[in-house]
């Protein structure tokens, strides 16, 4: 490939390629996942994790269960919620025909601060701390222009040296807008806005979005209770054989 001197385009110009670039790779890795077995979207409509605690990652899941003491504890100690609180159905506030479509679920990480990991169903390495969740379509995770508190943190940022590859980071795809929604809200339930009495936390979106009426909290195993359901599940399967 014939190489292009690229100090020939108008800085905004290249701004412009860059951004469409990022969406262009982020879009054929998607497919690539998608084509390996391991699309994002089927975990999210039906399936938990896979190992020994499975049901009860599933009962958290299946049920309208909060957070236990979520008021209490900064995100990055309660990422073994995370993947339960994200199949919760809560499309009693997001109603809709489908959970396809265009939109995308993003964050705007801060990368100068502590690394928050996730489950990879999740997001995995986030490379940085979160400071905003939004949703959108084509390049709207990529304008950095939000509101007075966001832009304070992005211009600290520009002015570090870092850009949108560093800030940007697109988490859930290939959603409906009212899925993309709904996902957004509990992103931001689990994180956490900085003035917010409810849940204090990171963010510094504007609007604290709704959460439906929970029944009761969620609930972690022992290493004993895993094993025992493990092996009855095991004593279940050599049965039906």
């Amino acid at each position: 490939m014939k190489k292009i001197d690229l100090s020939l385009f108008p800085t905004e110009s290249l701004k412009t390629l860059r951004d469409e670039i990022e969406v262009e790779l982020i879009k054929r890795k998607n497919l690539e996942y998608k084509e390996s077995g391991g699309e994002l979207f089927n975990f999210l409509k039906s399936n938990v994790p896979i190992d020994e605690m499975e049901s009860v990652f599933k009962f958290n899941g299946d049920s309208l269960l909060r957070i236990p003491n979520i008021e209490q504890h900064e995100p990055i100690g309660l990422t073994q919620y995370l993947l339960s609180l994200l199949v919760q159905d809560w499309s009693q506030l997001y109603p809709r025909n489908t959970d396809r479509g265009e939109y995308y679920v993003y964050a705007h990480i801060d990368p100068r601060q502590k690394i928050f990991i996730a489950p990879q169903e999740a997001g995995g390495n986030y490379k940085g701390r979160p400071f905003y969740i939004g949703k959108g379509i084509d390049n709207r995770a990529f304008d950095l222009k939000r509101n007075q508190g966001h832009g304070k943190i992005i211009r600290e940022l520009l002015n570090d040296g870092y850009n949108s590859s560093n800030i940007v980071k697109i988490i859930f795809s290939e959603l409906s807008e009212q899925k993309a929604l709904e996902i957004e809200s509990k992103l931001i339930y689990y994180f956490g806005i900085s003035y917010s009495k409810k849940r204090r936390g990171w963010l510094i979106n504007l609007t604290e979005p709704p959460i439906p009426d929970f029944i009761g909290d969620m609930t972690i195993p022992s290493f004993r209770t895993a094993r025992m359901v493990s092996r009855a599940k095991r004593i279940a399967l050599k049965a039906s054989n």
